[in-house]
């Protein structure tokens, strides 16, 4: 059975949206705490697109490039 990596993380998040490292980490704070996690839960893919409006294929093919459809 292939593994597939389920959460994002704030360098991803820095990529897709445009902003620094450290704007990132407070990107998925805020997300955190939005769903009521506490730090040191992640953050799934789907989590970030539903909290930033992006569609899931989008972040997808940003995280993992053309190859990946859904997980």
């Amino acid at each position: 059975m292939k593994s597939t990596k389920v959460v994002i993380n704030a360098h991803e998040i820095s990529i897709i949206l445009g902003l620094s490292i450290r704007q990132a980490q407070r990107y998925r704070r805020q997300i955190l705490a939005e769903l009521g996690k506490k730090h040191h839960q992640a953050v799934t893919y789907e989590e970030f697109s539903v909290y930033s409006g992006i569609p899931l294929e989008v972040v997808l093919k940003a995280c993992f490039g053309a190859t990946c459809t859904k997980l």
